[in-house]
């Protein structure tokens, strides 16, 4: 008896053993799949799939190809997060860089992009604010929470049951009561473990007497095994897997947004200096005509003016304030725009002043990569093509359980019992250790399911092989683009320079020869070289706008979250 007691404890701690590691497989740091980080491969070859998608492909090739993929990558917890100046530190490189990741709270990084010079509202503190407070990426950084939870929610799957029951039979010819308590554990590998414990008393009907129990009750413990379909993947691991790589979905996300957001935070900005810039032009017509009112004052005495000549510089004034007035509402709009992006520390929208306007536009000596390399850049840095990836890595996992359920049913189980105390019975037939060995076949004849699965799954993976190739030719084309406005941006400016440094000089003159006296010159005259010099002015602010527009646009094309 000693010895049966002995054989069942050890097979019980056997199996609790087993239990206890299987439930610490399941709480482990996730994996999902990736290629390796040491990879060379080319960003335009990125689209091609690991996987040949082959109907007649062995489905065991299959299934080891998606365990090995969906464990390839390091724990979510180890991606190393990139800060918006890192991802400009990396501009240069052809290396991808890894996506925004916001696990530490965003103020810390957004107290270094907040670089003011003077009482000057700069770019820079525009883009922290923006990573700091702006409503649209605290929104989708909560994505990452959703699909947290959403893989907590997968791994529940593997979670420890505990049962428990109680049945009693008080009145009638066959008196008894049965207490069981049991604990179930899915294995990470397949199957399940158990053990238990149950007691049956009283009198049973002849075809119940294995509810019979000796006098202390009865410890059974076992498991069973899937060795055919569900061995290498079933749908528990499937969907954590797969809600593991929702985890990662969750970066890109952010990542677009930010991009997005700091896009549109750059041209919000530039469209504010610019309009800054022609409101002071509009201020700086209107002294000109004002201060012009002594002089001519002093010529109309002298007689070497009419008088209606300070009505015509009268005129002016008035025109050039309601133009001054108009720039003024203008510059308060775009300032109003601007405070879409820029807000406290509370998240509230701050409306820059007119004295927080920068003294000017900055240089424009800047240079860009190649197109070949920005190309490449672009392609390997795009958060839409890693979701593309991702996505993919997502199919093949679910193909993978598609074509584990082409396979048989055949699951192995084995169950030890030993009662313990007194026996219940003269026959003493519940004394000796039992052992159940079983074996179970099942096969769908048509299987339809699993065929039509695998199908429909082939066909999206061949969509979002489609799609990752779109993407590369649309990435490539907006690259294009935003290197041709950067390259015509910069020679308007050229033009606009030396046509507002030529009317300045137009202009000198003929107020020269006015306030001179000179009878070739009169007001008229004066008031278009001043309007034509004011305009040249005003296209040189549009030309610089366009310029760092594009350069916004050049950025969000690369990929990059800071779009200076």
């Amino acid at each position: 008896m000693a010895w049966r007691l002995v054989v069942a404890a050890i097979a019980l701690a056997g199996v609790s053993s087993g239990c206890a590691s299987m439930g610490r497989r399941t709480g482990e740091q996730p994996y999902v799949a990736s290629p390796p980080a040491s990879s060379s491969r080319n960003p335009n070859e990125m689209a091609e799939s690991s996987w040949a998608v082959d109907a007649s492909s062995d489905s065991s090739n299959w299934v080891s190809r998606a365990l090995r993929e969906s464990n390839s990558l390091p724990p979510a917890s180890e991606l190393e997060p990139v800060s918006i100046a890192n991802a400009n530190a990396n501009a240069n490189s052809t290396q991808p860089i890894d996506l925004v990741s916001f696990q530490e709270p965003i103020a810390s990084r957004g107290g270094e992009l907040l670089l003011l010079k003077g009482d000057s509202l700069e770019l820079q503190a525009v883009l922290a604010s923006i990573l700091d407070s702006y409503p649209a990426i605290a929104q989708v950084v909560q994505q990452r929470q959703l699909a947290m939870g959403q893989r907590i929610g997968a791994a529940g799957m593997f979670d420890t049951k505990l049962s428990a029951g109680a049945y009693e039979e008080p009145i009638g010819f066959y008196e008894n009561f049965r207490h069981e308590l049991g604990v179930y554990q899915p294995l990470y590998g397949g199957g399940q473990a158990f053990a238990g414990y149950r007691v049956g008393r009283g009198v049973f009907e002849p075809w119940y007497q294995e509810r019979v129990t000796d006098e202390s009750g009865e410890f059974k413990a076992g498991f069973a095994l899937p060795l055919l379909q569900d061995n290498s993947i079933d749908r528990r691991r499937a969907d954590l897997w797969q809600a593991r790589i929702e985890v990662l979905l969750a970066e890109p996300a952010i990542q677009q947004e930010v991009i997005a957001a700091c896009r549109d935070g750059a041209v919000a900005y530039w469209d504010w200096v610019a309009a800054g810039n022609n409101a002071r032009i509009a201020a700086h017509l209107l002294e000109l005509a004002e201060n012009r009112r002594a002089g001519i004052q002093r010529l109309v005495d002298e007689g070497e003016q009419a008088a209606i000549t300070l009505v015509d510089n009268q005129r002016s004034i008035a025109s050039r304030r309601a133009k001054l007035f108009d720039a003024e509402r203008k510059l308060a709009q775009t300032a109003i725009k601007l405070s879409l992006y820029f807000r406290d520390a509370q998240g509230r929208p701050v409306i820059p002043s007119a004295d927080e306007l920068p003294p000017d536009f900055p240089g424009t000596d800047v240079d860009w990569d190649e197109e070949s390399i920005a190309i490449s850049l672009a392609v390997a840095q795009r958060p839409e093509i890693q979701a593309l990836e991702l996505e993919r890595r997502q199919l093949n996992i679910e193909l993978a359980q598609a074509v584990n359920l082409f396979q048989p049913n055949l699951d192995v189980s084995l169950a030890a019992s030993q009662d313990v105390g007194s026996i219940s019975s003269s026959k003493g037939d519940k004394d000796e250790l039992e052992v159940e060995l079983g074996l179970l076949y099942s096969l769908p004849l048509q299987r339809r399911k699993a065929l039509g699965k695998q199908q429909e799954l082939q066909a999206k993976l061949a969509q979002n092989a489609i799609k990752q190739q779109f993407l590369r030719d649309k990435i490539a084309t907006e690259v294009q683009v935003a290197l041709v406005a950067l390259e015509t941006a910069m020679l308007v400016i050229q033009q606009a320079e030396e046509s507002a440094r030529l009317a300045e000089q137009m202009e000198e003159a003929e107020r020269r020869k006015f306030m001179e006296g000179d009878l070739q010159s009169n007001l008229l005259t004066v008031n278009l070289r001043e309007q034509a010099s004011a305009d040249a002015q005003v296209e040189l602010v549009n030309a610089r706008r366009h310029f760092f527009e594009a350069r916004a646009d050049y950025r969000a094309a690369l990929g990059l979250g800071d779009p200076r």
